[in-house]
């Protein structure tokens, strides 16, 4: 099946400012109750006419008059609250404590009139000390309730409703127990229990109802109303919202602002945005922050969706300052969640990540299911975004869990859409058609017709590439049809570049180019750069099938623009890594374009330039940590910060080591997998917000990627070629440069390279059998990839190769070249080679001249021979690969084991280490072996002062995960350490050496990365101050790897180049009397990557 890409839009979930569940009047409940005196129910009246002061003075008086008049106390903090006089009904209630300390009504007014202030931690404590004083009081249990709720505390709010509950029947008190039930109600749904809130709140309707109590009755609607909407049953929300506001006889904030949150689940955004501003307007100045910040993060999240994202933040930034001056967290959850969609859809993933894991983090906290499902969700997206598919589907699976749990079939819908987005990254196309007609289904059922389009979009998509365009166009239409309605001008900007990508599939370019032209309009309104790049990346195609070949080349030129803006917020390089994965093809376009369109007499300009290209492509996060590790990233970042950073490295660490006696099946070994998973989530936060306090630094940190006239100029001598491979879908490039001239040749197709170099791989990396027989792949590599460039390689003695794909896993020296004497003859013969990421990270190692040559250094150190199990055999080779089919959970050596590797000792790496040590003066090198070649030796030693570092030691890769593909040192009982030296500590080293060596299996391997190449410990070394390093294709033999490498520090040692010297040794075993070690197995598996020219040892 042919490749694909369905580009979804962002499903970044809004979440409307929070839901207006009433209780009565602010803290004191509503009781209607006879009043005991006339002069109570004059006071009531004069509460009627709104004659606050009148009321609170006559209060007052029956107070004083008789403290036990509970419905006067109860009237009087509602009469100061309705005045807004919170201060005077402080200082009276304080002073009646002082009066009699022992005064329940008096602590519970108290506690009302400070919840009013939104001291809700203050209130609490008053409302307890009510309670203990006087335990029946149920209007205090319903405040406590209420106030455990807004401080997050849900689970706690039940339990008070409980007691209360308890306390209701026992006094047969039927109103109090109504109103407790609503209570109840309202803890179950900031539990998100819906059908217990549900149940309670029925029951204490048909209470209401029975009593004829008209207003409880209006609460009740009102609340269910927003329970109705959450679940999405909006036709039953509307109706007892506006059956709540005819009971009450008039419109309030609340009502109108439910009503406006059915309309934007509707996808009725100026519906909503109407009632969200009625809302605000019948607000006093100043009043309800709480309210007043949910209805402007409600009209933010609208905004957004309509594409107004200036609007957006500032209604959004005034909810955050509203709910923080109050403290309310699950308000500041809404808010962090709005703001982090509406940096995602203006290309700041990096930001919007930061905030969607603060909303995460406060979400758990608060034990909020519902805000904690959109955050985590969210998060998700972002990496499904960034390329990240993997990882995108841990999150978006539990966000889909979560969202089942709470009943919110809209994002259960948008979950799954995301996560068959997903499977068709990974070209899964079956189980992605699949995911999304369910996730259609379920949103469809409930009228979320956002949400179902892009769905719909999706599946069009699909089926456009299978070629079953009525299928396509009949769910392009549907989708149209939804967006247009719901006025999404994101979405939409997303959908016309799907349908163009259709009609130019149909080669029907006009229409394709009209549905460009309209997404390439919304996106720059929106100024969303990757519906912009998208859009003229369509359009370059468009223009050079119709031969406008200047045209393309500008729309090529401005969609790479916007690309690499995009890629240059990003701080972390493993997020630039996954985010330009995926967008190689802009790159490879513009590429053919210049070089097909080449002069007839081969005009260089256009050669040079698309060479410019390849490299702008080509290991760019790489670069990027080069030119980073010359700058400070840390001056600025939060001290706390790199704490928790270390704290939580050194958590892992004893996790991994207490993996070590479990079996994988033992509770023990699954709470430690949970816990270690919990580690590491939290140390990407950790890293994230380091990231984003970078942000700056990383951008002064950016690297340009050179010219092929720098190439020619500063890097390249006499003698020497530089060959960059660039593979391509149709047809593939290769740039042949001297310090005089550059040609490019064109090469076939990536897939028929790629299968040539995985089979002759296949040969060489195994040991030998007797009577086996090479195929003609390791010909057919020579012919396809060094013969084009015999000119150049004719008088050149040394060859830099910059592979691609699979040509990373084979060593150009073996490519066999003829026969001579009844043996194959190879390229080493003629040449010595090196090999680099890319010119431009080659250029950089080349002139990091480091001022350590300043100062005396030691020559070299080694950690050779580590120890193992005491009872493990003898191991014959140094490593293993670790692949995506072993399902790898973490680094430990139980993990290892139970996958069936041994890490056996080596029993030729002490001698190894010691044939290399006495080549050198006793006193210029460090040697440690057995216990001591530990990881905590590593650490502890001061790296800096050698010119040489050579690891024998066994090399464990994982392709999957490449940040836990280490060296293994010595496992001991060391608590500080687990023996597992990983990528990411290995790039915390601090190295200042002229050549690395890791004689050890397959170190110079890793994941490969689309544009940026290979992933793995190679890019860690050179991160952490290598200028050029020894690393292997395979798993390498033990003795004879122990012979090579001797046989390399005598030619150094003579003073040799690192290049030569690894030639003159690869070309000794190749020549010499060992007939079985003249198969590359033996000889070619160690490739020298970065500087070449250098002498370490000399």
């Amino acid at each position: 099946m042919k490749e694909f890409k369905v580009m979804k839009a962002v499903l970044m979930w809004l979440v409307i400012g929070g839901v207006f569940i009433l209780s009565f009047d602010t803290g004191l409940v509503y009781r209607s109750q006879q009043d005991p005196g006339e002069r109570l129910g004059y006071a009531k009246k004069l509460m009627k006419q709104e004659k606050y002061q009148q009321a609170i003075q006559l209060f007052k008086e029956i107070i004083i008059a008789n403290p036990d008049e509970k419905d006067a106390w109860v009237w009087l903090t509602k009469a100061f609250s309705r005045a807004r006089d919170f201060d005077a009904g402080e200082r009276f209630f304080v002073a009646q404590i002082q009066k009699d300390s022992t005064q329940a009504f008096a602590w519970y007014g108290l506690g009302n009139i400070l919840y009013q202030k939104n001291q809700w931690q203050k209130a609490l404590g008053k409302v307890e000390k009510a309670l203990a004083l006087k335990r029946e009081l149920i209007e205090a249990w319903i405040t406590k309730s209420t106030l455990l709720r807004n401080l997050g505390h849900n689970r706690a709010a039940l339990a008070a409703c409980d007691t209360a509950l308890g306390i209701a029947i026992q006094l047969d008190d039927t109103k109090g127990k109504a109103l407790v039930l609503m209570e109840k109600g309202s803890a179950y749904y900031f539990l998100r229990v819906i059908d217990s809130t549900l149940s309670n709140y029925k029951s204490s309707l048909k209470i209401a109802q029975t009593q004829q109590d008209t207003m409880l009755q209006v609460f009740l609607l009102n609340n269910m109303g927003i329970v109705y909407r959450t679940i999405s049953d909006i036709p039953n929300a509307i109706s007892c919202l506006r059956l709540s506001m005819k009971l009450a006889g008039e419109e309030t904030p609340q009502a109108l602002g439910n009503i406006g949150d059915c309309f934007f689940q509707s996808s009725k955004y100026d519906s909503a945005i109407f009632y969200y501003n009625k809302a605000l307007a019948m607000m006093p100045p100043n009043s309800d922050p709480k309210l007043r910040g949910n209805l402007l993060s409600s009209l933010g999240a609208t905004h957004s969706l309509q594409g107004k994202n200036e609007i957006a933040l500032q209604e959004l930034r005034e909810a955050i300052r509203l709910h923080r001056q109050i403290g309310f967290l699950s308000g500041m959850t809404t808010n962090l969640i709005n703001l982090g969609a509406i940096y995602v859809e203006t290309n700041d993933l990096s930001r919007g990540l930061e905030y969607f894991m603060q909303a995460r983090d406060i979400a758990d906290k608060l034990a909020e299911p519902y805000d904690l499902q959109v955050a985590v969700g969210n998060i998700g997206e972002i990496y499904r975004l960034l390329g990240d598919y993997k990882k995108a589907l841990d999150y978006l699976e539990k966000a889909t869990k979560l969202a089942y749990s709470v009943r919110d079939s809209s994002r259960v819908g948008a979950w799954l859409g995301a996560t068959a987005s997903c499977h068709l990254a990974l070209k899964d196309t079956v189980s992605a058609l699949s995911t999304f007609r369910q996730a259609a289904r379920i949103l469809i059922r409930i009228h979320d017709t956002r949400n179902a389009a892009l769905v719909y979009a999706d599946m069009a998509s699909i089926f456009s590439h299978r070629g079953r365009w009525q299928d396509a166009e009949k769910y392009f239409t549907k989708a149209l049809s939804f967006l247009k309605a719901a006025g999404n001008p994101f979405s939409m900007g997303i959908l016309h570049n799907q349908i163009a990508d259709m009609y130019f599939k149909r080669r029907q370019y006009p229409a394709a180019k009209e549905h460009y032209q309209k997404a390439l309009q919304m996106g720059s309104q929106l100024h969303a750069e990757h519906i912009i790049w998208q859009a003229l990346f369509g359009l370059g195609k468009v223009s050079e099938h119709q031969g406008k070949f200047a045209k393309a080349r500008t729309y090529y030129h401005d969609a790479i623009a916007h690309i690499e803006g995009i890629r240059s917020k990003l701080p972390e390089d493993f997020q630039r890594i996954h985010y330009v994965q995926n967008k190689v093809a802009v790159y490879e376009k513009m590429i053919n374009l210049l070089q097909q369109r080449t002069k007839p007499d081969g005009s260089p300009a256009s050669v040079k330039e698309a060479f410019s290209y390849a490299e702008r492509i080509r290991a760019r996060a790489l670069l990027d940590l080069l030119t980073a590790a010359k700058v400070n990233l840390d001056e600025g970042v939060d001290k706390k910060l790199l704490a928790e950073e270390t704290q939580l490295q050194q958590e892992i660490t004893r996790v991994q080591i207490h993996l070590y006696p479990e079996s994988e099946t033992s509770d023990a070994y699954k709470r430690l997998q949970k816990r270690l998973r919990e580690l590491e989530d939290n140390l990407d936060r950790v890293h994230f917000q380091m990231a984003a306090q970078r942000a700056r630094r990383v951008k002064q940190a950016t690297a340009k990627p050179l010219t092929a006239d720098y190439v020619q100029k500063k890097i390249l001598q006499d003698g020497e070629v530089l060959l960059e491979y660039f593979l391509g879908k149709n047809r593939s490039w290769l740039w042949c440069i001297t310090s005089q001239a550059i040609r490019a040749i064109e090469l076939p197709s990536r897939s028929y390279l790629d299968s040539l170099a995985m089979k002759y791989f296949a040969e060489i990396s195994r040991p030998p059998l007797y009577g086996s027989r090479f195929s003609r792949a390791g010909e057919q590599l020579y012919k396809h990839l060094l013969v084009p460039a015999a000119p150049e390689l004719e008088n050149a003695r040394h060859v830099v190769i910059i592979p691609d794909g699979a040509l990373h896993l084979v060593p150009f020296e073996t490519f066999i070249i003829g026969e001579k004497e009844k043996r194959k003859r190879y390229a080493i013969e003629k040449w010595h080679f090196s090999y680099a990421p890319s010119a431009s990270v080659l250029a950089r190692l080349m002139q990091s001249n480091s001022e350590s040559h300043e100062k005396p250094k030691l020559d070299l150190l080694i950690f050779a021979d580590p120890k193992y199990e005491p009872d493990m055999h003898i191991a014959s080779k140094r490593g293993e690969l670790l692949t995506s089919k072993m399902q790898i959970d973490t680094i430990s050596i139980n993990l290892y084991q139970q996958r069936g590797f041994s890490l056996s000792n080596l029993s030729w790496s002490d001698t190894e280490g010691q044939a290399i040590a006495a080549l050198f003066p006793r006193e210029k090198v460090v040697v440690y072996t057995g216990d001591q070649a530990s990881e905590d030796q590593v650490k502890k030693e001061r790296l800096d002062q050698f010119k040489m570092i050579h690891f024998s030691t066994h090399g464990l890769l994982d392709e999957e995960n490449p940040l836990r593909s280490c060296l293994v040192f010595s496992l001991d009982n060391d608590p500080a350490e687990d023996g597992f030296l990983q990528l990411r500590e290995i790039m915390a080293l601090q190295l200042d050496a002229d050549l690395a060596v890791l004689s050890a299996c397959q170190t110079g391997r890793g994941r490969f990365s689309n544009g940026e190449g290979i992933v793995g410990l190679t890019r860690a070394f050179f991160y952490a101050g290598t200028r050029a390093l020894v690393s292997s294709l395979w798993r390498v033999d033990d003795r004879s790897t122990a012979e090579l490498m001797a046989i390399f520090y005598r030619f150094l040692r003579k003073g040799l180049t690192t290049a030569e010297a690894l030639h003159q040794a690869q070309l000794e075993f190749l020549t010499g009397a060992n007939q079985r070690w003249q198969h590359p197995y033996f000889w070619a598996p160690f490739v020298l990557h970065g500087r070449y020219r250098i002498r370490p040892a000399k």
